[in-house]
Protein backbone atom coordinates (compact mmCIF):
# COMPACT_ATOMS: atom_id res chain seq x y z
CA UNK A 1 0.00 0.00 0.00
CA UNK A 2 2.86 2.46 0.71
CA UNK A 3 4.29 1.62 -2.73
CA UNK A 4 0.49 2.87 -4.12
CA UNK A 5 0.89 6.49 -2.57
CA UNK A 6 4.67 6.86 -3.62
CA UNK A 7 4.26 6.62 -7.16
CA UNK A 8 1.01 8.52 -6.84
CA UNK A 9 2.49 11.43 -5.47
CA UNK A 10 5.14 11.37 -8.04
CA UNK A 11 2.44 10.85 -10.75
CA UNK A 12 0.67 13.76 -9.34
CA UNK A 13 4.05 16.29 -8.93
CA UNK A 14 5.07 14.91 -12.30
CA UNK A 15 1.65 16.06 -13.37
CA UNK A 16 1.83 19.64 -12.02
CA UNK A 17 5.41 20.36 -13.15
CA UNK A 18 3.94 19.96 -16.52
CA UNK A 19 0.93 22.05 -16.58
CA UNK A 20 3.66 24.87 -15.12
CA UNK A 21 6.13 24.51 -17.81
CA UNK A 22 2.82 24.45 -20.51
CA UNK A 23 1.34 27.75 -18.91
CA UNK A 24 5.06 29.34 -20.01
CA UNK A 25 4.61 30.72 -23.31
CA UNK A 26 4.37 33.17 -25.95
CA UNK A 27 2.53 33.84 -29.43
CA UNK A 28 1.78 36.78 -32.05
CA UNK A 29 -0.79 37.25 -33.78
CA UNK A 30 -0.88 39.97 -37.21
CA UNK A 31 -3.49 41.88 -37.11
CA UNK A 32 -5.29 44.48 -40.04
CA UNK A 33 -3.65 42.63 -42.78
CA UNK A 34 -0.06 42.88 -41.06
CA UNK A 35 -0.31 46.91 -40.18
CA UNK A 36 -0.45 45.35 -36.59
CA UNK A 37 0.79 43.19 -34.24
CA UNK A 38 -0.33 41.36 -31.05
CA UNK A 39 2.29 39.58 -28.98
CA UNK A 40 1.92 38.23 -25.46
CA UNK A 41 3.57 35.98 -22.90
CA UNK A 42 6.10 35.41 -20.36
CA UNK A 43 9.54 36.93 -20.86
CA UNK A 44 12.52 35.67 -19.08
CA UNK A 45 11.98 37.63 -15.79
CA UNK A 46 8.68 35.62 -15.37
CA UNK A 47 6.36 38.51 -16.55
CA UNK A 48 3.37 38.49 -18.07
CA UNK A 49 2.88 40.49 -21.02
CA UNK A 50 0.46 41.65 -24.02
CA UNK A 51 1.08 44.18 -26.14
CA UNK A 52 -0.07 45.57 -29.58
CA UNK A 53 2.45 47.32 -31.81
CA UNK A 54 2.28 49.31 -35.19
CA UNK A 55 3.54 48.26 -38.31
CA UNK A 56 3.78 50.51 -40.51
CA UNK A 57 4.39 54.78 -40.41
CA UNK A 58 1.06 55.28 -42.54
CA UNK A 59 -2.39 57.52 -41.51
CA UNK A 60 -3.86 54.70 -39.33
CA UNK A 61 -3.41 54.20 -35.75
CA UNK A 62 -4.93 51.13 -33.65
CA UNK A 63 -7.05 51.26 -30.39
CA UNK A 64 -7.19 48.34 -28.44
CA UNK A 65 -7.26 47.09 -24.78
CA UNK A 66 -4.50 44.72 -23.82
CA UNK A 67 -4.92 42.82 -20.97
CA UNK A 68 -2.81 39.82 -18.72
CA UNK A 69 -3.91 37.48 -16.01
CA UNK A 70 -1.89 35.25 -13.12
CA UNK A 71 -3.20 31.88 -11.59
CA UNK A 72 -4.32 33.67 -8.84
CA UNK A 73 -6.92 35.69 -10.60
CA UNK A 74 -4.85 38.95 -10.73
CA UNK A 75 -5.80 40.71 -14.03
CA UNK A 76 -4.34 43.97 -15.46
CA UNK A 77 -5.60 45.64 -18.57
CA UNK A 78 -4.72 48.88 -20.64
CA UNK A 79 -6.34 50.41 -23.33
CA UNK A 80 -4.51 53.01 -25.56
CA UNK A 81 -3.88 54.00 -28.59
CA UNK A 82 -0.11 53.02 -30.54
CA UNK A 83 1.46 56.34 -30.86
CA UNK A 84 4.15 55.43 -33.66
CA UNK A 85 5.58 52.55 -35.79
CA UNK A 86 7.54 49.98 -33.44
CA UNK A 87 8.19 49.48 -29.70
CA UNK A 88 8.04 53.63 -29.48
CA UNK A 89 4.50 53.51 -29.50
CA UNK A 90 2.96 50.26 -28.33
CA UNK A 91 0.37 49.69 -26.22
CA UNK A 92 1.75 47.42 -23.23
CA UNK A 93 0.40 45.91 -20.20
CA UNK A 94 2.61 43.66 -17.92
CA UNK A 95 2.40 42.03 -14.60
CA UNK A 96 4.20 39.26 -12.36
CA UNK A 97 3.31 35.34 -12.98
CA UNK A 98 2.66 33.24 -10.61
CA UNK A 99 2.85 29.19 -10.69
CA UNK A 100 0.89 28.63 -7.57
CA UNK A 101 -2.26 27.46 -9.87
CA UNK A 102 -2.06 23.98 -10.74
CA UNK A 103 -5.20 24.60 -12.53
CA UNK A 104 -4.83 27.66 -13.94
CA UNK A 105 -2.56 29.38 -16.40
CA UNK A 106 -1.01 32.73 -16.54
CA UNK A 107 -2.91 34.17 -19.71
CA UNK A 108 -3.05 37.30 -21.78
CA UNK A 109 -4.91 38.78 -24.44
CA UNK A 110 -6.23 41.84 -26.26
CA UNK A 111 -9.60 42.62 -27.13
CA UNK A 112 -11.82 45.60 -28.58
CA UNK A 113 -8.95 45.79 -31.74
CA UNK A 114 -10.21 48.80 -33.94
CA UNK A 115 -8.04 50.86 -36.78
CA UNK A 116 -8.68 54.82 -36.02
CA UNK A 117 -7.21 57.55 -38.55
CA UNK A 118 -4.78 59.75 -37.55
CA UNK A 119 -5.63 62.72 -39.80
Amino acid sequence: MELKKVISSTVATCAMAAVISISAFAASKPLHGGGATWSGGINSNRIIYSKVVDNKKDNIAYKVTVWVKNDKGAKSEKTGTTSGKGDSGKVQVTRGATYLNPFAANTCGYKDFKAVSTK
